[in-house]
């Protein structure tokens, strides 16, 4: 049993030898095939970068050949028309310079346009430079010297306080009508359309139209030196703020009648009540800030008290202060 097994290893390790003798010669075959392959590519390189070579070169023998040519046969024609020749050189050595300067001239003109045009934009922002820097200077000037905080502040009071009484004639709630079916690029085309529209006075019964009337008085009043009276352009601001947001706001997202008749409905509120509130937050910060700058820019006496001119004083307590100066007063007189 042993012999057996022993010649049937034995064929299948000479098997196994010539499989891989096989495997080699194969592969040598292949790298002998590719690196033959690449030497008859570059050859063929080689042969076609020398062919264009001598193209090249015999392209340029024949041009300098044609030219030699050339030259030489119209050499005979120059020496027959010698005094013709000399003539037409002299003729257009005459003509020469006027045609060079035409052409010239057709080159200068639009660079002398461009330079024209450089000059008349200097020009023209000189003007300008000349005429505003004087003006802007001069309104620096009338700015830095008139121009101080308390009237900067009672400008945008003033303001604020018209904004607040136009903000009542403006719609300030609507109730958008099948606003789902405007969703995507359909509401950027076309708006959602909007029913039952309310004015804003309507719904507080036009109670801020009067106090934006009384803010402008206020304003000018306290402008004038009654520096307390900006307290009141604030606390009207805190009336228009509380008024839009207790009154208002809930108005305003209530849909009412057209909730019921209308599907997919909406309340929206719109500029009408945002220009309110806007102008009703500005009074409440800019008449306490009025009513400061006022009382810092009040002159002051030797004794320390306002002058009555521009903080006049009010209230019983003032009063009762005046009566004996001027019962004092009153009897240093007989």
């Amino acid at each position: 049993m042993i012999a057996p097994r022993r010649g049937i290893r034995q064929v299948f390790r000479r098997r196994r030898g010539s499989s891989h003798r096989l495997d080699h010669a194969a592969l040598r075959i292949r790298s002998e095939a590719r690196a033959a392959a690449k030497r008859e590519r570059e050859e063929l390189q080689r042969a076609r970068a020398a062919a264009w070579a001598a193209r090249r070169h015999e392209l340029g023998l024949r041009v300098r050949g044609a030219a030699l040519e050339t030259r030489r046969r119209l050499r005979p024609v120059g020496r027959a028309f010698g005094p013709l020749g000399s003539l037409l050189r002299g003729w257009v050595g005459r003509i020469a310079p006027y045609f060079s300067r035409t052409l010239m001239l057709m080159v200068s003109l639009p660079a002398a346009l461009i330079a024209l045009l450089l000059k008349l934009a200097q020009a023209v922002l000189g003007w300008i430079r000349a005429w505003t820097v004087p003006i802007a200077r001069a309104t620096g000037r009338f700015l830095s010297i008139h121009v101080r905080p308390a009237g900067t502040v009672a400008f945008v009071a003033a303001a604020a306080g018209v904004a607040l009484g136009v903000s009542q004639f403006f719609d300030y709630s609507g109730v958008e009508v099948s606003s789902s079916l405007y969703a995507g690029e359909v509401g950027t085309k076309a708006p959602v359309p909007l029913t039952d529209l309310r004015r804003a006075g309507d719904a507080h019964l036009w109670l801020l139209l009067p106090a934006a009337l009384a803010a402008l008085v206020l304003t000018f009043q306290t402008v004038r030196g009654r520096w307390r009276l900006g307290r009141l352009v604030g606390l009207l601001g805190l009336v228009g703020v509380l008024v839009s947001l207790a009154v208002d706001l809930p108005q305003g997202l209530d849909a009412g009648r057209a909730g019921v008749s209308f599907s997919d409905t909406r309340a929206q509120l719109i500029e009408g009540f945002w220009a309110q509130l806007s102008a009703s937050l500005v009074l409440l910060f800019s008449g306490p800030l009025l009513g400061a700058y006022v009382r810092r820019a009040s002159p002051v006496s030797r004794t320390g008290e306002r002058s009555w001119s521009l903080a006049r004083p009010f209230g019983r307590r003032s009063r009762r202060r005046a009566r004996p100066v001027v019962a004092a007063r009153g009897g240093a007189r007989p």
